[in-house]
């Protein structure tokens, strides 16, 4: 009995003994474990805190470990390109646009990556020579309002478009040669229409038919509409070269005073000329320097027309006239015919347009 309790205890402490032995070893291992973890650690951050020299043919660069680059140092190392600068284009409109037209032509350009800026095209201030003087006066006259307007406007383009009654706008931005635009290409579009009476006339009748006024374009036979609007046209250069020689003497201190004294003289020349041009009916000398300035204006390489050959608001002979001009002179021409009514190429089919301004003039022409 005694033997076998010894045999027991003997046993049990063995057990006991193997036990600790296990438990110290696991232990060890742990620990073991623990440090190599710890060791491994250091040994990545010594990684990725020391810089590796890299040859690059005969440079030598210093880059950090991938696991360290922050986002400066990858701008560093890669560089983003430049943001492409936007193209700029002064969109004259055409008469009587509405507000919301204007903003969605705003839109459909905005969309193609242009920076736009709209020059209204009015009734009162284009198609007669009352508004011719008071809009070249505004252009020049030095105030506030002419020195917002012409920082807007007299600068450099990458495209004017033209639309319609804009043709004439861009000839009267165009007029003082103390101003400066420039651009490269010119978009056409319905239009010439010229600084004489024959093509308000025509302009005005195709308009009322459009709108359901043709009974009055019956009534009132072309010759005759057009005799009264040389009249009044020749009344209203009479009226503005009256004001221009009174204001010139009662109000040169407060408004000629605050121009330079070359653009007086170029007022008084330019007011002159067009009025006495008007009073006597010549108007084919006025259409004769509208195309000349546009189609010589600075920086001019390409002109785009684009219109429909059957639209009764043109004069295609005009139309014709202005393309052998422009071609005439050196600049690249593309005509564009477009299935459109009158002005609404760029609502209806603006591919046609703006194929036309990405393309060559000899491709975007066939």
């Amino acid at each position: 009995m005694g033997l076998f309790r010894a045999n027991l205890v003997c046993k049990v402490a063995t057990i006991a003994l193997l036990s600790c032995l296990l438990f110290i070893e696991n232990a060890q291992g742990f620990v073991g474990t623990g440090f190599a973890a710890q060791f491994a650690l250091r040994q990545a951050r010594s990684a990725r805190m020391a810089p590796a020299r890299l040859h690059l043919g005969n440079r030598l660069a210093t880059a950090r470990s991938p696991l360290v680059v922050s986002m400066a140092d990858a701008d560093a190392i890669e560089p983003k390109e430049a943001a492409p600068k936007k193209k700029s284009v002064l969109i004259l409109s055409w008469f009587y646009a509405q507000p919301k037209e204007l903003e969605l032509v705003r839109r459909i350009y905005t969309k193609r990556g242009y920076d736009v800026h709209i020059h209204e095209s009015l009734v009162e201030e284009v198609a007669r020579p009352r508004g011719w003087y008071n809009t070249y006066s505004r252009f020049v006259k030095g105030d506030g309002v002419s020195q917002e307007l012409s920082s807007k406007i007299y600068k450099e383009w990458d495209v004017v478009h033209a639309m319609s009654g804009g043709f004439l706008n861009l000839a009267l931005i165009l007029a003082p040669t103390s101003k400066q635009i420039k651009f490269q290409k010119l978009v056409l579009d319905s239009t010439p229409i010229l600084p004489n009476p024959v093509s308000f006339v025509r302009f005005a009748r195709a308009y009322m038919k459009e709108h359901g006024l043709d009974w009055a374009n019956k009534i009132i036979p072309e010759p005759v509409q057009t005799g009264y609007q040389t009249a009044r046209w020749s009344v209203g250069a009479a009226y503005a070269r009256g004001k221009h020689k009174v204001g010139s003497r009662i109000k040169s201190r407060r408004i000629l005073g605050q121009m330079p004294p070359e653009t007086v003289m170029e007022m008084d020349e330019w007011t002159r000329w067009a009025t006495h041009s008007s009073m006597l009916n010549r108007y084919d000398q006025m259409c004769d320097r509208a195309i000349e300035s546009i189609f010589n204006a600075p920086g001019l390489e390409e002109v785009t027309f684009l219109f429909n050959p059957q639209d009764p608001y043109l004069n295609q002979g005009d139309v014709q006239r202005c393309i052998e001009y422009a071609k005439g002179h050196g600049r690249e021409v593309a005509v564009v015919h477009s299935p459109c009514n009158h002005i609404e190429t760029i609502f209806r089919k603006p591919k046609l347009l703006f194929n036309a301004l990405a393309a060559e003039p000899a491709a975007a022409a066939k």
